[in-house]
Order: structure tokens, then C-alpha cells, then sequence
């Protein structure tokens, strides 16, 4: 009996789907605005407001605790403790992106607690940040990973002034920007054994896309020009466009996540490697690292495709998938190629990892636990990670947020259906407002 793919049994029932992709210069598809799509309820519409819930509660005293201690400004609240304290893994590297996913939330469901909590971490933030202009929560000396903290910083108040319109958080934007210059590399590089021999130790190639939502916001050229000297052209994009799998020994997130700036160069630069380089770099994923879920990279590396290394890993580890963080990586570079190409089948994988893994993240608690590892062993059980507000406490929310902009995209002359789950978009057709449900 011939399979029949989930697409081709809508399309045969009369329902839209996606046109096939073909070349074109610009977008054929594009991401609708978080206001224009509501949740519903079902699986995603429950979590969605569970995790909406869960967020809301934060304590914003102990989430600023770090930085007005650096400041040497009262610092009332218990420490956070985890990754996130002074002494932590990466101190103070959630911040940016609470506010990312309040502001997104905002957006979407019109709560006004979301804006003005987002609103309340960035003035926070703004008057720690005026006592020496330094943006990180420790010293100079210490500052640990500042590119991944930087792109935090940026995402977070990027959405708060476009999302929640949070004027303050433009300016801060660039002046946060400005002050991570000393404590961040003037070129990239890659993330591999070897890069402890620069300094520092950190991901400089994820930068790229949000200095290039930065210039197109603030239209200032600087912006595009740091853009452009973190895009890891000749360890990654150059070799990815070329066909070439260079996956194998890389660390899973980091350089998913960093195919969003490849897409995002595409969008700015018009340059067609990055397009290439990301395509294939999406083919590498399907055909050579994921796990039947839709999943990659266990203990967060990818394998060496055709060596048995992802079926032996079911027995070696526990730890199969970073499952906020690569969703979100996953699912971010899903929209970029379905909005370029209007090809069905990367909506298609969105959904396959979405519903195999984010969807079956356990709730956090109130101090600091959170789901991270995906564990697909026979004896597997869900829990949360083994040090409080790790990475995935960031990616979580960020990642529930865009469910809504992960079902429709525009087409030019209506609405394109990628996910069904309960839910309404609104839209205006020839002048006149259209809601579907």
C-alpha cells in the first residue's frame, strides 16, 4: 500500500496547502504579525497558557538581583541560584530573553500584565546598565560567553520596543550593543576543540541575525557591518552551500540557531550561498542526524552520518535532544525556508519536532527547574535539568510564544494554513477585515 503524507491526504480532502517552492528573489511567503493569530485551546493552546501563567509569576527582584549587585544598587530578593548568580555557569543570561517572551505573548493576547512586567525588567535593567555601562552581570574579568548573552540582550529588547512598544528598550538596544564591544571578539569563529585558544570561549557566530534586525531598526549601517563580520563564512556557510556535511563533531543549537543568521543574511544581503548553504544544511538534518521524533544531536553534538553513532546513542546516553533550545533553533529556521521558498515540506519537519518534543516538555517549577534533555532510552523518565534556570528556562518561553506564528503566513492573496490547531487569524483582504477560525 503506497504511504500517503499528511499534506497529500489534506490536499485530497480540498483543503489548502502550501504551493511547491520555486526560485524567486524575494519571499514567497511571510510570517504574520504575533496579533494577528489567537490560540484556541488544544494541546498547544493549554500549554501556551500554562506556560503564559508560569512566566508571569517570575520574581522580577531576584531575575535583576545580579545586576544591581554588580551596580552596587539595594538588591532586595533571594538569589536566583543555577546557571544564572554570579558564581553561575553563565550569570545573568536569561534576562533578555524574559523579556523576548513576555512581549511576545503580549502581542498575541493583548495582556497588558505581560507588557508592563517586560516593561518593568527592561527599566530595571536600563538603570543598572547606567551605573558603568557594562551590560553583563559580572566584571570584566569574569564575564563569561558574552556573545551569547549579547544576543540574548538583543532579542529581548528588540521585541520589547517593536512588540510591546517599549520606546526606552530602542535606545538601550544600541547602547547595550555598544557596551559589549570590549568584552566581545572583533572576528568570528567557530565553536570547536580548538576554541579555548581564543578568547574568549563563546559563539560569536550567532550574532549575526539580530544585529541585522537591529539595523533594519534602527537603519543604522554599523549594525550591518558587525552583522556581517560574525557570519561564519568559511567553516560553515561556505562549505554548507557547497554540499558539503561539515555537521558531524558540531554542537547541535548553536549551529542551528546560526542557519537563522544565514537565512536572515539571505533576506538582507540577497547573497544566494546563504539560501544554498541553509537548504542543504536542512537535508544534512533530515537525512543524516534526526531521530524518528524529528530530534538531533545527542549529548548536543551531531554524529557522523552512516557510522550507527544516533541508534548506538539510544543505549550511551540519556541526554538525546536539547529539547527548548533546539526546537526553537529548529523551528525558527522552518519559518525562515517556508517564508523564502513556499515549500511545504520544511512546515512539514516544523511539525514533526513540535509535536515530538517542545509539546511534551514537562511545566517548570517556581525556583528554577526546567525540562532540557529529551531522553528517547527505554527506561526513560521526564525531569528537569540538574542545575536551576539553565539555557532552556530562555528558549522555553520564546518557543511557546511563536506557536501562534507558526500556524498561518500570508501569500500575497490570502492565508496559508501550515498547522490545524484550534485558532483564529485576522487579516485585511481588498480593504475589508477577514477572520478565519
Amino acid at each position: 500500500m503506497r504511504a500517503i503524507t499528511r499534506r497529500a491526504f489534506l490536499g485530497s480532502a480540498g483543503l489548502a496547502v502550501l504551493p511547491p517552492a520555486r526560485a524567486a528573489a524575494q519571499d514567497l511567503l511571510r510570517e504574520l504579525d504575533y496579533s494577528q493569530v489567537k490560540l484556541n485551546g488544544g494541546p498547544l493552546g493549554d500549554q501556551y497558557r500554562r506556560v503564559h501563567a508560569a512566566y508571569l509569576k517570575l520574581d522580577e527582584d531576584r531575575i535583576l538581583k545580579v545586576y544591581r549587585q554588580k551596580a552596587g544598587m539595594p538588591a532586595p530578593g533571594a538569589d536566583m541560584g543555577g546557571w544564572y548568580d554570579a558564581d553561575g555557569f553563565v550569570p545573568g543570561h536569561l534576562i533578555g530573553q524574559f523579556i523576548s517572551g513576555l512581549a511576545r505573548i503580549y502581542a498575541t493576547t493583548g495582556d497588558a500584565a505581560c507588557a508592563s512586567k517586560a516593561r518593568r525588567l527592561v527599566e530595571g535593567y536600563a538603570a543598572t546598565f547606567a551605573a558603568d555601562h557594562n551590560p553583563y552581570a559580572s566584571p570584566k574579568a569574569s564575564t563569561t560567553w558574552p556573545c551569547y548573552i549579547l544576543d540574548k540582550y538583543e532579542i529581548g529588547m528588540l521585541d520589547a520596543a517593536k512588540l510591546a512598544g517599549i520606546a526606552q528598550a530602542k535606545t538601550l538596544l544600541e547602547e547595550v550593543i555598544a557596551g559589549a564591544i570590549p568584552f566581545i571578539p572583533d572576528h568570528t569563529y567557530d565553536r570547536t576543540p580548538d576554541s579555548p585558544k581564543q578568547a574568549p570561549y563563546d559563539e560569536p557566530y550567532i550574532l549575526p541575525e539580530n544585529l541585522f534586525k537591529t539595523y533594519e531598526l534602527t537603519g543604522d549601517p554599523k549594525f550591518l557591518a558587525m552583522a556581517k563580520t560574525y557570519l561564519l563564512n568559511r567553516e560553515f556557510f561556505n562549505p554548507l552551500s557547497e554540499g558539503r556535511n561539515i555537521l558531524p563533531g558540531k554542537h547541535g543549537y548553536s549551529h542551528v540557531i546560526a542557519l537563522s543568521s544565514g537565512a536572515k543574511a539571505y533576506q538582507i544581503l540577497g547573497d544566494e550561498k546563504y539560501l544554498k548553504a541553509i537548504q542543504n544544511a536542512w537535508d544534512m538534518l533530515a537525512e543524516t542526524q534526526q531521530y524518528a521524533s524529528g530530534a538531533w544531536a545527542p549529548k548536543e553534538t551531531f554524529v557522523v552520518p552512516d557510522s550507527g553513532e544516533l541508534g548506538q546513542s539510544i543505549e550511551t546516553t540519556h541526554d538525546h535532544f536539547e529539547t527548548p533550545c533546539g526546537y526553537y533553533a529548529h523551528s525558527k529556521l522552518a519559518r525562515y525556508l517556508l517564508a523564502i521558498t513556499g515549500d511545504a515540506r520544511y512546515g512539514d519537519g516544523l511539525e514533526r519536532v513540535l509535536y515530538n518534543t517542545i509539546l511534551g516538555a514537562i511545566d517548570p517549577d517556581d525556583d528554577g527547574g526546567y525540562f532540557y534533555y529529551s531522553d528517547y532510552h527505554e527506561q526513560a523518565r521526564k525531569g528537569f535539568y540538574k542545575r536551576k534556570w539553565p539555557c532552556c528556562a530562555g528558549t522555553l518561553i520564546e518557543s511557546i510564544a511563536d506557536y501562534p506564528v507558526n500556524i498561518y503566513f500570508g501569500d500575497g492573496a490570502g492565508i496559508a494554513v501550515n498547522l490545524y490547531a484550534p485558532s483564529e487569524v485576522r487579516w485585511t483582504a481588498r480593504g475589508v477585515p477577514v477572520t478565519l477560525a
